[in-house]
């Protein structure tokens, strides 16, 4: 069984970029449980855009997952191949640090094109039993993940506080 997931970037969650955010870190602690819960239920393969934000916690929270339970698999899904470009160095370094932990990684366009990231989205989608999602209900790529995956008659798991 597989769980992709769809988040915020940090400029629309509540606590912006501030991990330390008591919000935050109760977000990631949930996420954490339901990574575990899943895992425990039969979830071994996590899928992953890779985005700044909710995407990298996710990624990370993973990551930190498999140091108890090795038999978990971390794919990152990336848009494009250039999907850092434009973020900061500090960013930018979270980002590679992750994916050179990662099991595997498909890139499914060598540059940006307008379609990159619902391509993404609906791969993830395509690719998942679950979703799981950190999402506020606005609109935005998650919410047309979301949508997607409803269409798709995927389950959906929603981490918002």
């Amino acid at each position: 069984m597989i769980c992709a997931f769809s988040g915020h970037r940090p400029w629309r969650l509540p606590w912006g970029s501030r991990e330390d955010a008591p919000e935050c870190l109760a977000v990631k602690q949930l996420m954490r449980q339901y990574i575990d819960r899943l895992a425990a239920g039969g979830y071994q393969h996590f899928m992953c855009g890779m985005a700044l934000g909710a995407d990298l916690y996710f990624a990370q929270t993973v990551l930190d997952c498999k140091r108890t339970a090795p038999s978990l698999t971390l794919q990152a899904v990336l848009p494009h191949a250039e999907q850092d470009a434009r973020w900061d160095e500090e960013w930018k370094a979270r980002y590679h640090a992750l994916l050179a932990q990662c099991d595997s990684i498909i890139t499914l366009q060598p540059e940006y094109s307008q379609q990159s990231y619902l391509a993404r989205n609906r791969y993830l989608v395509d690719h998942s039993d679950l979703l799981m999602t950190l999402y506020d209900g606005g609109e935005g790529g998650t919410a047309y993940t979301v949508r997607y995956a409803i269409q798709q008659g995927r389950k959906i798991l929603s981490l918002w506080l």
